[in-house]
């Protein structure tokens, strides 16, 4: 009778928290009472192929350490997204620490304001297996100004020797000079010819 009535008792402690977690969830960012985050623009106003930054900083709030990690979502087709780092550990009460989150949008992207959900997930350290312990979302936004310039394509480079320009006499002269060299052997092949004649 008691297994029952513990049973119960988990199970609705259970969905009390799953009701409670999707109400935070439907309502927007989500911050629970272990870790806050807060997210200030370096840079959130770009063209199409400039990369946006932000700084993300991460406080826990309660004891016990932490290690936690980050992540994007939706993440579109032809952006690209980073962190620097990707994760760290919270040890302490009070402390905070900081990644550099970058977003980058194609250059065609067209004008407008895009919004992403930057989630930060903490896990407990050696017990991973156990899922996640608690986590954060805030809404990031990035206003894109309209499609960046389009890149020139390198000047393809010469192969092999030196050009140097020659004028059309200067490719002539060679044949002019043959043709020369021809006439003048024609002619004194005949006048040699007539001067045996005369002796004869």
């Amino acid at each position: 009778m008691k297994k029952t009535r513990i049973v119960r008792a988990l199970f609705l402690t259970s969905v009390v928290l799953a009701i409670s977690v999707g109400t935070a969830l439907a309502e927007g960012d989500v911050q629970p009472r272990g870790i806050v985050t807060d997210v200030t623009a370096i840079k959130d106003t770009v063209q199409g192929g400039e990369t946006a930054m932000y700084n993300v900083s991460v406080s826990r709030i309660t004891d016990g350490a932490e290690y936690v990690n980050f992540s994007i979502e939706p993440k579109r087709n032809g952006w690209t997204y980073g962190f620097d780092p990707n994760g760290f550990y919270l040890n302490s009460s009070g402390e905070t620490k900081h990644t550099i989150l970058s977003i980058t949008p194609p250059t065609d992207a067209a004008s407008g304001d895009y919004y992403h959900d930057l989630n930060a997930t903490a896990y407990i350290p050696g017990l991973e297996w156990l899922g996640v312990a608690e986590f954060s979302v805030i809404n990031v936004s990035t206003n894109v100004t309209g499609p960046g310039p389009t890149p020139t394509p390198p000047t393809p480079t010469p192969i092999g020797g030196t050009a140097v320009p020659v004028g059309k006499l200067g490719l002539l002269a060679p044949w002019i000079a043959l043709a020369a060299v021809l006439v003048f052997a024609v002619v004194a092949t005949v006048a040699l010819g007539r001067h045996k004649k005369k002796r004869l």
